[in-house]
């Protein structure tokens, strides 16, 4: 008798063993309790569902190719960073791309805009999966790893952003300022 997992040509079913970030743990779950469907019948669904599309599995993860301006996704970058802490060897796109609730950033354009934002300061490179990775991965495929951080790139970074939210600042006491001006000369 084959042991649970193994393959037993009697039992139509596979065991699988499947890492799963926490954020769509929970939405798997969420959905489950609603509909009173199993959360491993709501991943088969998917998986069926996704082999009848016309480009089963694509997962765009590229960067962007709109024009990079600096700072403009520091705040996101910098809960990529945190959490990046967690992989010290590193994680592919589409791994990242899965976590991006986990992070916070629920837009899939808004957390590759935030990734390039790291690339674009150096603070993220890509390198090739660690050697001895469980995965053989294609020739070629990269994994977006935190370049070390000394303390002065650090700060560098916080004040990039502290930057940029005092322009936004600025920005709205003028427009606060404008509106009183006019509503001023409305009364008058």
């Amino acid at each position: 008798m084959a042991r649970e997992g193994e393959f037993n040509p009697n039992n139509p079913y596979r065991s699988w063993k499947v890492w799963c970030p926490k954020s769509l743990d929970t939405k798997l779950k969420e959905i489950s309790k609603r509909t009173g469907i199993p959360v491993s019948h709501l991943v088969m669904i998917a998986v069926d569902n996704e082999l009848d599309a016309p480009a089963p599995f694509a997962y765009p993860c590229e960067l962007p190719s709109s024009v990079y301006i600096e700072g403009a996704y520091m705040d996101e970058a910098q809960r990529i960073a945190t959490f990046l802490t967690k992989f010290k060897k590193g994680i592919d796109r589409k791994t990242m791309m899965y976590f991006r609730r986990d992070v916070g950033i629920d837009n899939r354009e808004t957390l590759m805009l935030a990734i390039r934002e790291l690339m674009e300061v150096g603070v993220l490179i890509e390198v090739p999966p660690p050697v001895g990775h469980r995965f053989r991965y294609s020739e070629g495929h990269k994994f977006l790893r935190l370049k070390h951080i000394d303390k002065s790139k650090e700060l560098t970074m916080k004040k990039r952003l502290a930057k940029k939210l005092q322009e936004e600042i600025e920005q709205e006491e003028a427009l606060i300022t404008a509106k009183e001006k006019e509503y001023k000369g409305e009364m008058e």
